[in-house]
């Protein structure tokens, strides 16, 4: 018999967490395997192992088919995979928050604009996406109240567009990888769960011992690591504040466009260089991983700016990993 209580073990926690983001899945992932390799000497982990180790796998194959169009016709647009992500991962949360700043969730109005949630805008074929964006264009209609933020989808709107002009012969693939990364993201997640389950039972009367074997921190974290915009003149854009290891994390970065740009950090009181701080310039249609150092990165500097330094628009992706 149902009930009117929702109890949440009796849903995949893990398959939430990592739809989240693909970098923080694949981090995830990698984490939770090589942690039941490390000690698969014991024969039930060794059953977990072997049972989530092809998922894992099949996950790899279809991550790295993903990320392949990541870079592809850099020279010519930012590709749609990255413009996908924006969707997905910023685009998505913001126009929701937008909306529920003054449509509270499950108001009639909030349901009219968001009937599935963030779903289609995170899930499902290219065109599925561009249908999206365009029926939520169309819901806000004439609501003044929502004119800035139609703005926004509007201009989204023409930037998934113009990418997908540039790689209208790639789209068909495109859809296929985005499938593909699906499913093997949803398997791996099942697969995560089922060995949850396995130790469960292990350590029923130790249940801090699966800690061992789950990346926590990883799994625990919602802070944002990706971030893409569009640089229209020469005004520093600041990316993020964030602490960060000089040691074991870079910066991912991508630059569309005929111009270069600056990536610095500041102490957050100035938008500017001083005279002998340090700066990295990506150069027009590059793709680079950046060490923080050399922008300036300290633990008294931790805002990172963005500097267009032509005339022209550009187009840049930023990755913390």
């Amino acid at each position: 018999m149902p009930t009117a209580t929702e109890w949440p073990h009796s849903k995949n926690f893990i398959i939430p967490i990592v739809n989240n983001s693909k970098i923080g899945a694949k981090a995830i992932f990698d984490a939770f395997d090589f942690n039941l390799q490390r000690d698969i000497a014991d024969p039930d982990i060794l059953k977990y192992y072997d049972f989530f180790h092809p998922l894992y796998l099949t996950f790899g194959i279809a991550n790295l088919a993903w990320s392949s169009f990541k870079s592809s016709n850099i020279s010519s647009t930012m590709s749609v995979t990255n413009v996908i992500d924006e969707l997905a991962s910023t685009k998505a949360r913001l126009w929701d928050i937008s909306t529920q700043m003054l449509y509270p969730l499950g108001s009639l109005r909030y349901v009219a604009l968001f009937p599935h949630r963030r779903n289609p805008y995170q899930s499902g074929s290219v065109a599925s996406r561009v249908s999206a964006i365009a029926n939520f264009i169309v819901a806000i209609g004439a609501d003044t109240a929502l004119a800035t933020l139609k703005l926004d989808v509007v201009a989204f709107q023409t930037k998934l567009k113009n990418a997908i002009s540039g790689q209208s012969g790639q789209i068909a693939s495109i859809d296929e990888a985005i499938n593909n990364l699906a499913k093997a993201t949803l398997g791996a997640a099942e697969g995560m769960y089922w060995v949850h389950g396995g130790l469960e039972q292990k350590y029923y009367q130790t249940p801090v011992s699966m800690n061992t074997y789950f990346p926590i921190d990883l799994m625990t974290t919602v802070t944002q690591t990706d971030f893409t915009f569009v640089l229209l003149n020469t005004i520093p854009h600041k990316v993020f504040k964030r602490k960060l290891n000089v040691v074991t994390q870079k910066i991912h970065g991508s630059n569309v466009g005929d111009g270069s740009v600056k990536l610095y950090f500041t102490n957050g009181l100035t938008t500017t260089l001083g005279v002998n701080d340090l700066f990295v310039i990506m150069a027009a249609n590059t793709i680079q991983d950046i060490d923080i150092a050399l922008m300036g990165y300290t633990d008294k500097k931790r805002h990172l700016y963005c500097v267009n330094l032509g005339t022209a628009s550009q187009s840049v992706e930023l990755t913390i990993e």
